[in-house]
């Protein structure tokens, strides 16, 4: 039964990516053509979204600036040489030329617009690259949220809530219980707010709150249930703060660099020249730890929890050295956009316009 749904699944979404494909090749009309031609370029977005793994993967390509859908193609594999193809085949079909491009730097994408035309500008995507920046404290972020879920979740009152209707202790406990719950069912956006962060400092609050009625006389089983939690709370704060102070140490130093690309309105050297003050930094840092600071010789570190702080300098200054040659092009070019992620607006939008 399991494998027959898997199997109608993935027959239905291949059965959608060759439909887009057909439709895209056939949605030549004169609107978009005259909507290209009278703009006399193309600033060319491009990305790939692959509804199942191993199965083909439907590329769109698409113009900035009328926002037109270009060229929808289902591809198996999408090398440079294949996108390279792509890109003379939208030439050919709309009859004006690609002036620039926006991705998200995909390898495939990065060789086949050299192959193209090496001269034009490539922008790559900011929002890729914050997100890489960000992947480390998201990391530790997430698995300390985590941590304190499992650890609230084996609070005795908490456990037991259930039994809050026939048991007065628990029934008297119930808002405390619910509070801890709700404290660390918090949830962010990985950019703005950080859940597990954000659980931390509500279990704070509610142990500040809690500390209140330490002095009152409370009846021996309340007493022992309210030392309980606030020995409990005390211990999973202790416990995680080092995680906790990770992250607090790690977000100033990407809201800066975040800060620094927003600044739109400057040109390329500018923004470039305190992108590098910032990379400064973090290698002066290295640098007195004794640590390697060259992002040539930095390898490669999947983003975890364990990651430590030096360590994620050490990312943060190979991702920008390794996105340099797009990261700036876009405060140059006009009309080029920071963000690719209009096109996964596209996607959606594709579907509804060839249907």
């Amino acid at each position: 039964r399991v494998e027959w749904d898997v199997s109608i699944s993935r027959s239905t979404d291949t059965n959608i990516c060759q439909f887009f494909e057909m439709a895209g090749k056939q949605y030549m009309d004169a609107k978009v053509l005259q909507e290209i031609k009278s703009q006399g370029r193309i600033i060319l977005s491009l990305d790939g979204a692959q509804p199942v793994k191993k199965e083909p993967a439907l590329w769109v390509l698409s113009d900035r600036l009328t926002g037109n859908v270009l060229l929808a193609k289902n591809l198996d594999t999408a090398p440079a040489n294949v996108l390279k193809k792509l890109f003379e085949e939208v030439e050919s079909l709309y009859g004006v030329s690609i002036v620039a491009v926006i991705s998200d730097k995909q390898k495939s994408i990065v060789n086949a617009v050299k192959q193209f035309r090496p001269e034009i500008p490539h922008a790559y995507c900011h929002y890729h690259f914050l997100n890489h920046i960000v992947e480390p404290i998201a990391a530790k972020d997430s698995f300390l949220k985590k941590n304190l879920r499992k650890a609230v979740s084996n609070i005795s009152i908490v456990k037991n809530q259930k039994h809050a209707e026939s048991n007065p202790l628990y029934e008297l406990f119930h808002p405390i219980s619910e509070e801890l719950r709700c404290a660390t069912a918090t949830r962010g956006d990985k950019f703005n707010v950080f859940p597990g962060l954000e659980a931390y400092l509500n279990l704070e609050h509610i142990l500040i709150q809690l500390e209140q009625f330490e002095e009152l006389n409370l009846p021996s089983k309340q007493t022992r249930t309210l030392n309980s939690i606030l020995n409990f709370l005390r211990t999973c704060l202790e416990e995680n703060k080092s995680l906790k102070d990770e992250i607090t140490a790690l977000i100033p130093e990407f809201l800066q660099i975040r800060n620094i690309l927003a600044k739109r309105e400057r040109n390329s050297p500018r923004i470039q020249k305190e992108v590098n003050k910032w990379v400064y930094k973090l290698q002066s840092r290295l640098k007195r730890r004794k640590v390697e600071f060259n992002p040539v010789k930095i390898k490669w570190q999947k983003p975890t929890s364990k990651l430590s702080c030096v360590e994620t300098w050490q990312q943060w200054i190979r991702l920008v050295q390794s996105y340099s040659e797009g990261l700036f092009t876009a405060y140059d070019v006009k009309e080029l956009e920071f963000t690719n992620n209009a096109k996964e607006q596209l996607f959606h939008r594709s579907k509804h316009h060839f249907k």
